[in-house]
């Protein structure tokens, strides 16, 4: 059941990319740089987004599905180096790019060179930490 409910909130959040065109590298760095070409029409996915995760947080608490039903949570809660670093690459990334997980993942379909080599050395720095992490320990 739990597959079930991820599938459909991919179907969602995907067609949501397509539909706000924010699959598009240029439409996220449009919005990213402030400049005088600046495009809020990013802001208004991300508004749309949060709706959304609202309405199935609230079901997931309104059915007392505190497991991590929709979500799984993690343990960890409090910030650290690791969290913070993370975060800068991840938007520094994003805003040369245009692309970040889902993006790309979706791009995949349209047949973009560019937005393949992306999701390649992706799955490469997804795995990069846990191999040097063994090799160092």
């Amino acid at each position: 059941m739990n597959s079930i409910y991820n599938l459909l909130l991919g179907i969602i959040f995907g067609s949501g990319l397509i539909l706000s065109k924010s699959f598009e590298p240029t439409t996220i760095i449009a919005f990213l740089h402030w400049t005088e070409n600046w495009n809020p029409s990013f802001l208004y996915t991300i508004i749309g987004m949060m709706l959304v995760s609202g309405i199935f947080f609230s079901f997931e608490n309104k059915f007392n599905l505190t497991d991590g039903f929709f979500i799984k949570k993690d343990k960890q809660t409090d910030l650290n180096a690791k969290v913070i670093i993370g975060a800068i690459l991840f938007g520094i990334g994003w805003s040369i790019s245009g692309l970040c997980v889902s993006t790309a993942t979706v791009n995949l379909a349209f047949g973009h060179w560019q937005s393949t080599l992306f999701f390649l050395f992706m799955i490469v720095g997804f795995y990069c930490p846990q191999f040097l992490k063994k090799i160092t320990l």
